[in-house]
């Protein structure tokens, strides 16, 4: 009789339920949910506007330093290659150059340079600017965003104990989250006609095939392969962890921008 197989991996499904429940009852609400008005709106967007710029950098960067912090480990290609997919599919995505190939085929590459139109980033500034108007731009990070900034790259370029692995599920996961609740106050700050054909939010919660729906599910599936069971606890407080960062980082924003009394 053949011995049953041996479990080397973590269920991951049943890791996404505990984890999504974690998450649920850690943040029930999130702060773009409330707390912002049509004169605070602009003041926020500028600092999200220049998160969503360096995002893609961010990840890409992390890349090559995950690469570089993994050779000294014997265990190293996995991790390393599989965040690597992962993440220049997600850096790729955020230049535009899937929804590229999608609409268009290969030869949609060929507007690939249109970086005004295509980047995910240009695309949230022409939505914001249709809503508070056409100067409307991304700001320069202040002290509080780059430091944000430079926590995420840390976190998704650590590929010691899978650490940068965390931290792409946690943003994926908590991206849908915060773009969902910010499209939800859009709607009720400047109504639903003003908020109907927004490119950005179209892209990445327009239905559930769009972005952020296909980045929570790819960076899910990430940890069948990487995860095993008795690492399942401390991954656990990784992720918790790395999302309560970007979460934090939103309810500094809305402090910063106060509704007036």
């Amino acid at each position: 009789m053949r011995a049953p197989d041996v479990l080397t991996n973590i269920d991951a499904d049943g890791f996404l339920r505990r984890l999504d429940r974690s998450i649920s009852a850690l943040y029930p609400d999130h702060p773009f949910g409330s707390g912002i008005d049509r004169e605070s709106f602009g003041a926020l967007m500028g600092q999200y506007a220049a998160m969503s710029v360096a995002f893609p950098y961010i990840q890409s960067g992390a890349i090559y330093r995950a690469y570089r912090g993994g050779l000294s480990q014997s265990a190293w290609k996995d991790n390393i290659q599989i965040s690597a997919a992962v993440g220049a599919f997600l850096t790729w995505d955020e230049f535009g150059g899937h929804e590229l190939v999608m609409r268009s085929g290969p030869n949609g590459l060929l507007g690939l340079t249109e970086v005004n139109r295509n980047f995910h980033s240009a695309m949230l500034i022409s939505d914001v600017r249709k809503l508070i108007g056409a100067g409307f731009t991304e700001a320069l990070p202040n002290r509080k965003t780059a430091d944000y900034l430079d926590r995420l790259y840390d976190g998704l370029s650590d590929p010691d104990g899978n650490r940068n692995i965390a931290h792409m599920l946690a943003f994926e996961r908590h991206a849908f989250a915060m773009i969902t609740a910010l499209y939800e106050t859009i709607q009720l700050l400047f109504g639903a006609d003003a908020s109907r054909g927004l490119d950005y939010f179209e892209a990445h919660i327009g239905n559930d095939s769009s972005g952020e729906a296909v980045h929570v599910a790819m960076t899910g599936g990430m940890i069948e392969k990487l995860i095993k069971p008795d690492e399942e606890a401390g991954f656990l407080e990784k992720c918790l962890s790395a999302y309560a960062m970007n979460h934090e980082w939103c309810a500094g924003l809305v402090a910063a921008s106060p509704v007036p009394a």
